[in-house]
């Protein structure tokens, strides 16, 4: 069990030298973030670095980049730029193609074959990218949509997969070759 908290005042800073007492109460307290000190049952108690057990990150920033672009392990993010950061991050892009189409910075493709089969062809693999498509077609002869790979580059082991009407599929990439999930 953790000692008990030395009683400060709302307001009082806790020296470095200090905060040892309350660093493993951290963990069970309230606490809230702004960017200069972390804040915790209300008053402010650390300032500076502070080192998280168990991990090996020492925390010596809070961080306003809204693009969480620094990749950093030193640096927690204000509420303010995480919800920013999700907020614009989590667009689709959304496209819609009727005849043979390269896929580009589209997550979500919608073909539309009435007109005829076409090919629908995969981005380079990269980490993580995943994409879905749809073949709008429902009724009526069965148009398809053969999604292709490109280079060696292969979609569940084969070169190619085929959409028949109605159907969609989601792909995910490895960083070398596309899977359907």
């Amino acid at each position: 069990m953790a000692p008990p908290l030395v009683e400060r005042n709302t307001g009082d800073i806790i020296p470095a030298a200090d905060h040892n007492d309350v660093k493993d109460y951290i963990e069970d307290a309230q606490y809230r973030v702004n960017t200069n000190a972390l804040y915790i049952l209300g008053s402010e108690v650390i300032t500076g670095s502070y080192e998280i057990k168990n991990i090996g990150s020492t925390i010596n920033e809070f961080s306003t980049d809204v693009t969480l672009g620094d990749d950093s392990d030193s640096a927690v993010p204000t509420e303010h730029a995480v919800k920013t950061y999700v907020d614009t991050s989590t667009e689709l892009v959304v496209g819609t193609v009727s005849t043979t189409y390269t896929i580009g910075s589209e997550d979500v493709l919608l073909a539309d074959p009435t007109g005829g089969n076409f090919d629908v062809t995969l981005p380079t693999a990269t980490p993580e990218k995943k994409i879905d498509i749809k073949n709008l077609v429902l009724s009526g002869a069965n148009k398809t949509v053969t999604v292709i790979t490109p280079g060696a580059e292969t979609i569940d082991n084969a070169a190619s997969f085929t959409i028949n009407k109605g159907e969609s599929i989601t792909v995910t990439s490895d960083d070398t070759n596309w899977w359907i999930i």
